[in-house]
């Protein structure tokens, strides 16, 4: 009796420290109620301004916790700290600026890709809280499989994308599911903090199985970031599904992905480390050189995400209380570039397609659009004068500093084609602000952007160009998480 005493009193407790989950579950709720009583295109105002508020609220009671140190909530499945409540933010950002993006889209309004958003959210949040591999797949499955019905309702022709998507999703759960069954047979327990323990202790016959099993659960988490070898669905999704669905795919899943490898990586020293260098080589390659040959905007974004992927999987192969500033930024100005990339392509979508040959002509027809879209090549290339610069400087120099001080041959090798590949990415990064500028359209038609666009498109070069200038006051704003 005094045990499930005791453990409802902590349930309760805990409690308190998911108002930010609360929040979004509600307005799940509220979302699916009003879609089904109300005309979702006629009251398209009142779906966005609800998700807004509540996402600002949301984001307060976040910010409320600020100064939370390690609390292990509902009997020690989840675990909230400081880092868990930045990536919190920087997932309701991504939302945030997701709905805005719904604002502008010139598709009609659908309430359900919304709704699914929100939903993926909520998992999201959980899953970076996750202290225990059960409760790490159970938000996994919320996230993917809402991700899939997504993607299928973002547009009439992305049933396709959301079929490979489903089973690529199946494929790397079961892969997952499979590696975690093996921790549990070695470690008798799905508990983060037993899997160092248990690697000190384990036996040589059973060391390899648990090698094993750590691979296949890290090969789960390398999808949601679109990693290699989880990378193949990327760029038919991102050319198939709305833009503001793709801007968020392109932001959300890596920051829980990611912090979901941070909390694996943490009990296993650097025995994951050499694993992860490998797949940073391989992913920035697989992201770098198909892009060369792309024509379609969203789906050259797609392995520019995957290029990305492989710099995230650098950031924490260089991991360490020193280095979580970088990858903090990195994260941070990740966001911003790719909405501001993908603002840039809904601006050109008015046009018709985001390709090549519909963007010829057009930095001459609107300045703004013409002055964003260099900034925007020159930030996700990582060139000054943007926040892009800063970012991959402070990755790669804390990759280097631990590359000198390790001096492993497998690490100079990222940092050297990590470097390469950034001069490559250039190669077709430029190409936007090249066929705006340098290429003449065959189409007589007048380009319009509107208000709307014009002033989310001046806050993004102020965004881009303003972290680099005044970084030290970023950085000064990632450290109240600190």
């Amino acid at each position: 009796m005094g045990f499930l005493s005791s453990s409802l009193d902590n349930i309760i407790s805990s409690a308190a420290y998911l108002s930010s989950e609360f929040v979004l579950g509600g307005l799940v709720l509220f979302l699916l109620l009003l879609s089904i009583i109300a005309d979702t295109n006629k009251y398209k105002w009142v779906f966005i301004g609800c998700t807004l508020l509540s996402l600002i609220l949301s984001l307060v009671y976040v910010l409320d916790q600020k100064e939370v140190i390690d609390q292990n909530l509902f009997l020690g499945l989840l675990n909230i700290n400081h880092y868990v409540l930045f990536f919190k933010v920087l997932i309701l950002l991504s939302g945030s600026l997701t709905t805005l993006l719904f604002i502008k889209d010139k598709a009609p309004f659908d309430a359900e890709p919304l709704i699914f958003m929100v939903a993926i959210m909520l998992g999201l949040n959980i899953l970076i809280s996750s202290a225990d591999l059960l409760m790490t797949y159970v938000s996994i499955e919320l996230v993917s499989l809402t991700s899939y019905a997504m993607v299928y309702r973002s547009t009439s022709k992305s049933a396709e994308a959301a079929l490979k998507y489903l089973l690529f999703g199946a494929v790397a759960s079961a892969i997952m599911l499979y590696g975690m069954s093996l921790i549990y047979g070695v470690a008798h327990s799905f508990d983060y903090e037993t899997l160092s323990q248990a690697f000190e202790s384990v036996s040589h016959a059973n060391y390899h199985i648990l090698i094993l099993a750590i691979i296949t659960i890290m090969l789960g988490f390398l999808f949601k970031i679109g990693s290699f070898p989880m990378h193949l669905w990327i760029p038919d999704v991102y050319e198939s599904a709305s833009t503001p669905v793709v801007a968020f795919y392109s932001t959300a899943p890596k920051i829980g992905g990611t912090l979901a490898l941070v909390n694996l990586c943490n009990q296993l020293g650097w025995i994951g480390m050499d694993v992860l260098a490998v797949f940073a080589i391989i992913t920035i390659l697989f992201g770098n050189f198909p892009a060369l040959w792309q024509s379609n905007l969203k789906r050259l974004m797609g392995y520019s995400s995957i290029a990305h992927a492989g710099i995230i999987l650098m950031a924490l192969v260089a991991f360490d209380s020193n280095h979580f500033e970088s990858l903090k930024l990195f994260l941070f100005i990740y966001v911003f570039m790719n909405f501001s990339a993908f603002l840039l392509i809904q601006v050109c979508e008015t046009n018709g397609e985001a390709t090549f040959e519909n963007i010829k002509g057009l930095g001459k027809q609107s300045t703004i659009v013409g002055v964003v879209a260099i900034v925007i090549a020159m930030s996700l290339t990582g060139l000054p004068p943007t926040g892009g610069f800063m970012a991959k400087f402070l990755v790669f120099s804390g990759f280097w500093n631990m590359a000198n001080t390790l001096n492993q041959p497998l690490f100079w090798v990222v940092l050297s084609v990590a470097l390469v590949n950034t001069v490559i990415a250039l190669f077709y990064y430029i190409k936007i602000p090249y066929y705006m500028y340098f290429k003449t359209s065959e189409k007589n038609s007048e380009f319009n952007v509107s208000d709307g666009h014009k002033i989310f498109l001046a806050l993004s070069l102020i965004l881009l160009v303003g972290s680099f200038i005044k970084i030290d006051w970023l950085l000064e704003l990632i450290s109240i998480f600190n």
